[in-house]
């Protein structure tokens, strides 16, 4: 019901319910289009009673996006995503950055849910953490329709690997043996 109501409100505003996947969408690979190749990551707004959730994917395989947008149009293959997750609830915002590896297939949309803030971010404070948890995928195909889980790991600073991931070049990634993603550190 929510979900028809805020697809009427956009309609209004855009002309089409079928225009709303692809707004704040962007290419996430070089060279010339491939659609028949391409598979949607979709992070929309997720709105119910009580809190109002979203993430933002801010970089595709370690490369940071010239705009944070809500969707990434993804060639056949594996990926890993870094996405600022947001939770908003009341007056109160909590964010923190995510990435998480995804396998994705050509012809399908895929919506991650985000989970809320962690408990560990709540007791370090200022302080750096991170956690390793999962994401709950929905993935629609052509043919079919799913849900599966990934692993998602979270921090208070951007997520990369290697050297790759960082937002500013000044930035170096350092990397704990118990995450698959470290964490970016200023000089």
């Amino acid at each position: 019901m929510r979900l028809a109501f805020l697809c009427l409100a956009a309609a209004a505003w855009l002309g089409a319910c079928g225009a709303i996947g692809r707004v704040g969408t962007v290419k996430a690979y070089e060279g010339p289009e491939r659609p028949a190749e391409e598979g949607l990551l979709s992070t929309q707004l997720r709105a119910d009673e009580f809190q109002v959730a979203e993430g933002t994917i801010i970089s595709v395989d370690g490369v940071t996006l010239a705009k944070p947008a809500h969707g990434a149009r993804l060639l056949a293959g594996p990926h890993w995503v870094g996405v600022i997750s947001s939770v908003r609830q009341g007056s109160l915002r909590r964010e923190q950055f995510c990435a998480f590896e995804l396998p994705v297939d050509a012809g399908c949309t895929y919506n991650p849910v985000f989970p809320s803030f962690p408990g560990v971010g709540l007791e370090a404070g200022d302080k750096p953490w991170q956690v390793v948890t999962s994401v709950l995928v929905n993935i629609e195909c052509a043919d079919a329709s799913y849900a599966t889980r990934v692993a998602l790991e979270c921090s208070n600073r951007a997520l990369c690997r290697g050297g790759a991931g960082c937002p500013k070049p000044d930035m170096r990634c350092v990397q704990q043996p118990s995450f698959s993603f470290g964490a970016c550190n200023a000089p």
